[in-house]
């Protein structure tokens, strides 16, 4: 009788080969990094621009009929995108004690020490 399924000599994917899926992904990813890199300036500004807000002048009288200009935003500044600028250029902060200010360190170690006493 022969054998039937289980593990046979030979069979299977070589190691270390990559499956079709994979090879497409890594030739998608290398066509939109160097689309990316070749529109790296305008994408730098975009990114600066929805983080900082946009502003413009707006005309408004004042109490002598003349006119000055104020700048508002015509969009706010985007927290999320100066968070994610922030994070690409100085890295992620770990999350814990260790990156909170000396005084939350404190306040930390005082209530430990509250806590401990009852």
């Amino acid at each position: 009788m022969g054998q039937n399924g289980g593990k046979r000599p030979g069979a299977g994917r070589k190691p270390g080969s990559k499956s079709k899926k994979t090879l497409e992904k890594e030739v998608a990813a290398k066509l939109l990094n160097e689309l990316v890199i070749q529109k790296i300036k305008p994408l730098v500004e975009a990114k600066l621009a929805v983080a900082l807000g946009i502003k413009k002048s707006v005309p408004v009288k004042n109490k002598k009929g003349k006119t000055e200009y104020h700048e508002v935003y015509s969009e706010n500044p985007n927290s999320a995108a100066i968070e994610d600028l922030f994070n690409r250029v100085l890295g992620k902060p770990k999350d814990g004690l260790d990156n909170l200010g000396e005084g939350i360190k404190e306040l930390g170690e005082a209530v430990r020490q509250i806590l401990q006493k009852k």
